[in-house]
């Protein structure tokens, strides 16, 4: 999966974790935040990312990683947000990384995501037939311009809805606006 797909399901977990009321700012910095954290599994460090690809997609190790993460996360996060609001943050920035795992799982290449390393060799493979594998190696070409457009339209979506329910739950009737996500006008 490339990150156009990744980077749109984030932002659509962040767009269904965010209070409401803050600076543009503020949410400038939670749509980059959700940006990393929805890619972290492919960050390319050694050990870690599609150099390890069953490690770095492991739900185990990612679990542990967020585990880590989270007291160096939440005080931080508290500081910018209410503490209720920090937890909803930092709970859909773990549901960010996991869901790529289960993302890259839809596409058919290789023998699937190690879902369970170390403690299983099980892998999460189903392929869905539309969503085809990104070639960086051959640089710009239709077919990864295709890769990339198909992601975009599929997660857009996602995107969109999940942007639709946050208006709909927040019980907002007037057209869209920075208020929509989350931004105080």
């Amino acid at each position: 999966m490339t990150t156009v797909g990744h980077t749109l399901v984030g932002l659509a977990l962040r767009n269904a974790s965010a209070p409401r009321g803050r600076s543009a700012a503020l949410v400038l910095a939670e749509l980059g935040f959700f940006t990393a954290l929805a890619s972290l599994p492919d960050l390319d460090l050694p050990g870690w990312g599609h150099r390890a690809y069953h490690v770095s997609h492991s739900v185990f190790v990612l679990a542990i990683l967020m585990l880590v993460l989270t007291p160096a996360a939440l005080p931080v996060l508290r500081r910018l947000v209410p503490p209720r609001s920090a937890a909803s943050l930092w709970a859909g920035g773990c549901a960010a990384v996991f869901t790529h795992v289960f993302l890259d799982g839809l596409y058919g290449v290789g023998r699937g995501i190690a879902l369970l390393w170390p403690l299983s060799d099980v892998r999460l493979h189903l392929p869905v037939p539309f969503f085809l594998h990104l070639r960086p190696q051959d640089g710009l070409t239709l077919e990864n311009l295709h890769v990339c457009a198909v992601e975009a339209a599929v997660f857009g979506c996602v995107l969109l809805l999940s942007l639709g329910l946050r208006r709909l739950v927040l019980g907002r009737a007037e057209r869209p606006s920075l208020g929509d996500l989350g931004c105080q006008s």
